[in-house]
């Protein structure tokens, strides 16, 4: 976060690396275009304000917050802060917010059905569908997310994608039995990321050494597509490396049902179990239209939050 005064110089809040000396928790540091020190805060006070104050613009351009809303995070030491001006920079998301997210969304799940909400409780649904099967994916949880880092290329949409592609229907199973009550949501989100972040070193691994040891001129092929000729991995070569897989990908894909199932259902029970008897689809609102709209916007502009780093 920074802070501009009325000549122009700049403080940054910043996080301090450890507790103080007789501090009990961790605090941020407010300091000087000179890096002195001004003022320091809880990280338990900020956490607070950021909800507050910042949190609501997540998916905005800019984020602004008034001199007054920052003077109160000061407490009394802030009343006679020269302030002009003060805006946040978005850090976070590059290294990605979906165990976050998912929470978030969860909640939004809830309240459209304790609302009998049919058309949000369609969309966000289908919304958590895609995100709960995103962090099943090994490559979602690192920066080397596509292979790029390790001469790779590719690598995301050849376990992703290809194998399904060519081995889902014939021998995967995906009757995966009854969903189940999420008791703790917050546990049961991170433990899906970080099982799929287990699995992210067999998965590079094992492609590197495929694709140092497997005869170079049957590793990819070129297959017409809609009218297009593209250029993707041989099935000889897929083969090969979903053997080498020993089922993850089919294991991943099961794993991600049963989570989807039991998130709509956890969401569905927290929501006091409404009959959908009584539920009807209607026009949208003109408030979800303004979403609607909003999202198009957002998406015309070609500015997505996420990682900006290759």
């Amino acid at each position: 976060m920074h802070l501009v005064n009325a000549i122009g110089d700049t403080m940054v809040l910043t996080p301090d690396p450890l507790p103080g000396k007789g501090q009990s928790e961790n605090y941020m540091s407010l300091r000087q275009p000179d890096g002195s020190l001004a003022w320091s805060i809880s990280k338990s006070h900020y956490r607070k304000f950021f909800k507050a104050n910042i949190l609501n613009q997540y998916y905005e351009d800019e984020w602004l917050i008034p001199c007054d809303s920052f003077r109160v995070l000061l407490d009394q030491y802030g009343s006679g802060l020269d302030c002009q001006s003060v805006f946040a920079q978005d850090h976070f998301s590059e290294y990605g917010i979906l165990p976050f997210h998912l929470l978030v969304m969860q909640d939004r799940l809830t309240t459209a059905f304790r609302q009998k909400n049919v058309n949000r409780i369609l969309r966000l649904s289908a919304e958590m569908g895609h995100y709960i099967g995103d962090a099943h994916v090994p490559l979602h949880t690192t920066e080397n997310y596509n292979g790029q880092l390790t001469d790779q290329l590719g690598i995301h949409a050849f376990w992703e994608s290809r194998l399904p592609e060519l081995f889902a229907d014939e021998t995967y199973d995906f009757f995966v039995g009854k969903a189940e009550y999420i008791e703790d949501p917050k546990t049961y989100y991170w433990d899906i990321v970080l099982d799929s972040h287990i699995l992210l070193d067999s998965v590079l691994s094992i492609e590197k050494d495929l694709s140092l040891n497997f005869p170079p001129d049957k590793q990819f092929c070129f297959e017409e597509r809609l009218d297009a000729t593209i250029r993707t991995q041989c099935p000889e070569y897929s083969a090969a490396f979903h053997d080498r897989m020993d089922g993850m990908v089919e294991q991943r894909m099961r794993d991600a049902i049963r989570a989807i199932g039991s998130s709509w259902f956890t969401a569905w029970v927290d929501a006091g179990q409404p009959s959908f008897r009584l539920m009807r689809a209607s026009k949208p609102s003109t408030t979800e239209l303004k979403e609607r709209e909003a999202l198009e916007a957002q998406f015309r502009k070609g500015n997505s939050k996420g990682r900006k780093h290759e």
